[in-house]
């Protein structure tokens, strides 16, 4: 959805002289998306994919299981 949002604020920033919109009020809203979509990220799939398998493995193999789950 957040791609979806930037890609119409995209268009619009390369057609900014031809429809008289302001460079500022494309910027602060695509800022906004992309930085809420970072942020939404990192709430939701960042913490079981990455941290979850790396804390799950015991201390002697933890490098090889954290290779294994990034990977897959």
């Amino acid at each position: 959805m957040s791609f979806g949002m930037l890609t119409p604020l995209g268009g619009l920033v390369t057609r900014k002289s031809y429809l008289h919109i302001s460079l500022l009020a494309t910027g602060i809203a695509g800022i906004t998306v992309l930085c809420l979509s970072t942020a939404v990220f990192g709430i939701g799939w960042l913490v079981p994919s990455w941290l979850v398998p790396m804390e799950i493995y015991p201390s002697t193999c933890r490098a090889q299981g954290a290779t294994v789950s990034v990977v897959a």
